[in-house]
């Protein structure tokens, strides 16, 4: 079996491995998914009902535009802020020691990521 290779073309093996869900993505709202609301590859894949392998794939081919204005710390604190905002101190006290709730969950509950949901914690 001869792989076909050169630009636009994937090797068979791996889209063998990975299937259809590489035509099922929508790139546009995937690049979306991974810079404006800084989800990982994983959640992204979960968002978008593919597999994670799909995903990471297709942002290899195709990397999702670094926004000119933005950089990874103007990310972060954008996405600390959401986390502020949607759990305040007495909320996120609440969930965390009273009903035992893992930042994984909080950070599902609050719609950000577990990082910015850590850097409350050190708060």
């Amino acid at each position: 079996m001869e792989a076909a290779t050169g630009p636009g073309h994937a090797p068979c093996l791996v889209l063998c491995h990975i299937g259809r869900d590489v035509v099922d993505i929508d790139l546009g709202m995937l690049h979306r998914l991974i810079r404006d609301e800084c989800l990982t590859t994983a959640q992204a894949a979960r968002r978008l009902g593919v597999s994670h392998d799909a995903v990471r794939f297709v942002l290899q081919e195709q990397p999702a535009p670094s926004g000119a204005a933005t950089t990874a710390r103007w990310e972060r604190g954008a996405t600390v802020r959401r986390a502020r905002a949607a759990l305040p101190r007495d909320k996120f006290a609440r969930f965390f020691l009273d009903e035992y709730r893992s930042l994984k969950w909080i950070a599902e509950h609050a719609g950000v990521n577990v990082d910015a949901v850590k850097v409350l914690v050190r708060e």
